[in-house]
């Protein structure tokens, strides 16, 4: 590829396009890459031909009422979701963040308690709070038949 630029330090836009086909070898389009950091007129040529390829493709037109159905559409989903979602008669924002704190407050105080009962089931102490219990209740069988 001829290596001709504008000057010393600039790329033609030839040297662009064949930087953005992909063609040019991985050292080239390093040194090209940094150039785009320090020069604005090359980073403007690049992104004006960015913009050409963008504008060039064949891209499929969208119609007149293309807006207005979109918009129409939008509409009518959130017509649709207030309908669908039970509206809660909160006079205030305070009283939403109390609830959500109220709801995170109680599952964060069942966690605890599960990890609670996790550490004395680890540990043994419903065994042994068991076997207690249930000696307890032997003994007290016990008095009861021999009286």
């Amino acid at each position: 590829m001829n290596r001709k630029r504008k000057n010393a330090h600039c790329y033609k836009p030839e040297e662009w396009k064949a930087y953005q086909a992909g063609v040019l070898g991985e050292s080239e389009q390093i040194k090209m890459e940094e150039h785009l950091l320090v020069c604005m007129e090359c980073m403007e040529t690049y992104l004006s031909l960015i913009e050409e390829s963008v504008f060039d493709e064949n891209l499929p037109k969208l119609s007149e009422e293309f807006t207005e159905k979109l918009l129409s559409s939008i509409e009518n989903e959130k017509r649709w979701q207030k309908a669908s979602v039970p509206v809660r008669n909160i006079s205030s924002g305070k009283k939403d963040k109390e609830v959500r704190n109220n709801r995170v407050n109680l599952f964060v105080s069942y966690c605890a308690a599960a990890g609670i009962a996790m550490f004395f089931w680890v540990g043994g102490y419903f065994d042994h709070l068991a076997g207690v219990l249930t000696k307890e209740a032997e003994n007290c069988h016990a008095k009861g038949v021999s009286s």
